[in-house]
């Protein structure tokens, strides 16, 4: 019965691919009243945003003083909120007691300040564009993926040709094949690599790889199991994954170099919308007798904002590490969608 469950569960969420949840997401907009005006918190800005996360069917609402920024002040959570037909209610919620209404376009709501003083918050939804989603190879650039086919890659584990999906102008995981076959995925996590693919060329020299992905959110399952993947570049990997609502930094949270440098502040955008990587990557460079004369770097930019400059993920000067190098893009057994993939190459 679990395994028809989970099947059904799969290919519902199939059907569903690029249909985001209607409340999910960022709006923006005002805080009023005497309850913020005696606020030293709103005295000089009344601006306001917030975050609506979900997790199963319940939904979380926090109201915030901005959005993918090192510094974001949580005014109030209001936690355990229910969807019923084109809303959300609010009612005596959170810290602010909030009593209105959500839906895919505003936040409308009444509360109570930190003084007890009356509140009026008005937001409308925020849809953040990264700069460079859609942006077109440059002159000079290789082109990876178009949304065509497979050609430029091959299955990581032997070498075939690539068997991930094409829906529309995106390429999906593997997994994704096999939609709801799978009764619990952590059964077969160490094989997950047989299924992640890699380019069939390799790449020397110093360049610039774009990226484009969406976490394909079911809404449920562990953070490490929502929207997982990764970009790997030699044997450093820019980590993929659904890190939105989730305020952690860790150094297995996306952008961040996995399992070494952490992204230091959030700048995921919510799942089910085309989010973006625009990595620099120049490798070991050595002088004429083969010592190792400068270690790897990489520059990542996550939905256009730079998250790591010129970072040296491994340290190891004994190392022989490679001239040319080949991308992998993994299956973590998550649902994921891959697009306008190509790379320029820096040095001509």
């Amino acid at each position: 019965m679990k395994k028809l469950i989970f099947t059904v569960l799969m290919g519902l969420s199939a059907l569903s691919l690029f249909a985001k949840d209607q409340f999910v997401g960022f709006y923006e907009g005002e805080i009023k009243g005497p309850g913020a005006e005696k606020s030293p918190i709103f005295s000089k800005n009344n601006k306001i945003f917030a975050e609506v996360y979900r997790d199963k069917d319940i939904y979380r609402l926090k109201l915030q003083s901005s959005v993918l920024s090192p510094d974001i002040q949580i005014y109030s959570v209001s936690e355990n909120l229910s969807a019923k037909g084109d809303g959300i209610d609010l009612k005596d919620s959170g810290d602010f007691k909030l009593n209105g209404k959500i839906t895919s376009k505003k936040i409308t709501a009444k509360g109570k300040g930190d003084d007890g003083g009356d509140i009026q918050i008005n937001l409308k939804r925020l849809n953040i564009k990264p700069k460079t989603r859609g942006a077109k190879p440059p002159k000079g650039a290789i082109v990876l993926f178009d949304g065509k086919n497979t050609d430029k890659w091959e299955m990581f584990q032997d070498g075939a040709p690539a068997t991930w999906d094409i829906e529309g102008d995106a390429m999906l995981v593997k997994w994704n094949v096999n939609k709801g076959l799978i009764e619990n995925p952590k059964d077969i996590y160490e094989d997950h690599y047989d299924s992640s693919i890699r380019t069939k060329d390799a790449f020397g020299g110093p360049f610039r790889l774009h990226v484009e992905y969406m976490p394909i959110e079911p809404f449920y399952g562990e953070w490490q199991m929502r929207g997982n993947s990764g970009i790997f570049i030699d044997s450093h990997e820019v980590q993929v994954l659904d890190s939105f609502g989730d305020p952690n930094t860790s150094a297995q949270h996306a952008a961040s170099i996995y399992a070494r440098i952490p992204n230091p502040y959030p700048t995921s955008l919510e799942p089910d919308v085309w989010q973006t990587y625009d990595i620099e990557f120049a490798p070991a460079t050595y002088d004429d007798n083969g010592k190792l004369q400068n270690l790897p770097t990489i520059t990542v930019y996550h939905n256009g904002i730079l998250v790591h400059d010129k970072v040296q993920p491994e340290q190891d000067m004994e190392r022989q590490y490679p001239t040319q190098v080949r991308i992998m893009l993994q299956d973590h057994l998550c649902p994921l969608a891959y697009r306008n993939i190509w790379l320029l190459p820096l040095d001509k």
